[in-house]
């Protein structure tokens, strides 16, 4: 670990409502909520490319502290797991920067993740995370403002998508990309993209034609 500080995250990416042709969806887990005092635990991403899963990324950080049961139930992360496969953050951490290049960066409610990571990538390697990303979360809100709510398992049903036996460090992101392509798709089909350099933004004047009903 580096002695460099924790900074403002003024290099912080763009939050997008766009769907790129390649890009990588991630989640991780934390030792709790805030950035500042809180530490990574796991990290789990898939590298999509054209909707089909090109390359997958998964560590375990063996915090500074040991973990408390209510992030072992809430994670199924154990101490002992993590004291045994838990790597240093610099090396993880450096592994994952390396792994994510410049790519679009998906999940659902994605910016509290990329808040952590850009924290945590500063304070080890001394780097800002300057990807933008694109949330999940936002994108249903604006597409399907219908529904009860936005959480990952209300999208999941919504959209038809089976619950997924994959292994746990991966099961979220890789849930997260599976509504991302559903609502690229839906967008598609209903003619609310524009295209862009490396994939489609999605427009908010042909959305709001669609759910006044006036027509796109």
């Amino acid at each position: 670990m580096n002695g460099a500080k924790i900074v403002a995250r003024e290099h912080k990416g763009k939050s997008r409502l766009f769907f790129a042709d390649e890009y990588v969806a991630l989640d991780i887990e934390t030792t709790g909520l805030s950035p500042v005092y809180c530490e990574i635990i796991e990290i789990g991403a898939v590298r999509v490319r054209n909707g089909e899963v090109t390359e997958q990324f998964e560590a375990l950080i063996r915090p500074e502290e040991p973990i408390s049961g209510f992030i072992t139930n809430l994670t199924g992360i154990t101490n002992e797991e993590l004291e045994r496969n838990g790597r240093q953050p610099d090396i993880v951490l450096s592994e994952f920067f390396d792994f994510i290049g410049a790519a679009l960066l998906v999940g659902q409610n994605v910016n509290f993740d990329i808040n952590f990571l850009y924290d945590n990538i500063y304070k080890h390697l001394a780097k800002p995370l300057t990807n933008d990303f694109a949330d999940t979360l936002r994108l249903s809100s604006n597409i399907f403002p219908d529904l009860s709510d936005h959480k990952l398992g209300t999208l999941k049903k919504a959209f038809g998508i089976a619950e997924d036996v994959a292994h746990r460090g991966l099961s979220d992101c890789i849930d997260a990309m599976r509504c991302y392509e559903y609502m690229r798709n839906y967008s598609m089909e209903r003619g609310l993209l524009a295209a862009e350099e490396n994939g489609y933004s999605l427009n908010k004047k042909k959305l709001k034609a669609m759910l006044s009903g006036t027509g796109v």
